[in-house]
């Protein structure tokens, strides 16, 4: 898996840099040859002269096993969401809040929405802000994951129930 891509202009130059998951299990010798590998493609691809850089990281291979927290320590979480979120005012309704409890520790998951016209650097941004409150607020979290919605599509869901 690939993430993290950055791409920016240096002297004129093009650099590229990214993130590569690669097997954990994998010896680096292997993992550094996929790097290279990919980079030759890059390059083939946008020029011989460009730079590119690869960090390679351990993909987890296996699942993680979780399991829902306790209703209780649903309630504190969500109200600790909650508490965090006034602080962000562009993000409103947080709603569809979930906890599980991991081996590396708690995964909190929530959603919420943002006026549709809101650039997405500035959700991401809020939702980061968000999401690094409720880590410092709540420190066995593992994983915070925000997802926002534009306001206006719930406003335009039918309830078809």
């Amino acid at each position: 898996a690939i993430h993290h891509v950055t791409v920016h202009q240096v002297a004129g130059r093009l650099s590229v840099g990214l993130d590569l998951e690669v097997d954990g299990n994998q010896s680096l010798g292997v993992a550094h040859d996929i790097a290279s590998q990919l980079e030759t493609s890059i390059r083939s691809e946008l020029g011989d002269d460009i730079e590119v850089e690869t960090h390679i990281e351990p993909l987890q291979t296996k699942g993680i096993k979780g399991e829902d927290v306790s209703t209780e320590t649903l309630r504190v979480i969500t109200s600790l969401v909650e508490e965090s979120a006034k602080q962000v005012p562009l993000l409103q309704d947080l709603h569809d809040v979930r906890a599980r409890t991991t081996p590396f520790g708690t995964i909190i998951i929530f959603h919420c929405l943002v006026e549709s016209g809101t650039s997405v650097a500035a959700t991401h941004e809020a939702v980061d802000t968000l999401e690094r409150s409720i880590r410092t607020a709540y420190p066995s979290a593992w994983r915070v994951v925000g997802h926002a919605e534009p306001k206006e599509w719930k406003d335009e869901m039918i309830d078809i129930s």
